[in-house]
């Protein structure tokens, strides 16, 4: 029984001491990280849809999916440091795969025929 007091009173004079000593500091610290990296998820996302609209709006053919190898990186490092946001990285890291998914179906499906529609469009406009 002692030891159990023991350890509470070591316990609870560490959690006051503490508090004194750092006050609310730390939770504005915590606080912080959590507002910084949560700043830096809205910049991937954000970056994620601009690039995917590029890549949509791009020439027939010119367009390539290499940028997501570097995004998929930038969110790998992100989650190193943040793991304070993880349930937010898993769900952009959802977006971002249903967006490779579509834009990788964009190449197979809809470029051809974009393609096709380019060509078919140059012959019907006069030359100047």
């Amino acid at each position: 029984m002692f030891w159990v007091v023991a350890v509470y009173f070591v316990g609870a004079s560490t959690y006051s001491v503490t508090s004194e000593l750092f006050g609310d500091g730390l939770k504005a610290s915590v606080e912080g990280h959590t507002a910084e990296c949560a700043r830096e998820l809205r910049t991937l996302s954000t970056g994620l849809h601009e690039s995917a609209g590029k890549t949509i709006a791009s020439p027939p053919g010119a367009s390539s999916l290499a940028w997501l190898r570097g995004w998929d990186r930038q969110l790998a490092e992100l989650k190193d440091r943040c793991g304070v946001v993880h349930d937010r990285q898993r769900e952009l890291a959802n977006v971002r795969e249903t967006i490779g998914t579509m834009l990788r179906k964009h190449q197979r499906d809809a470029q051809p025929g974009r393609q096709t529609l380019e060509r078919a469009l140059d012959a019907l406009i006069p030359s100047s």
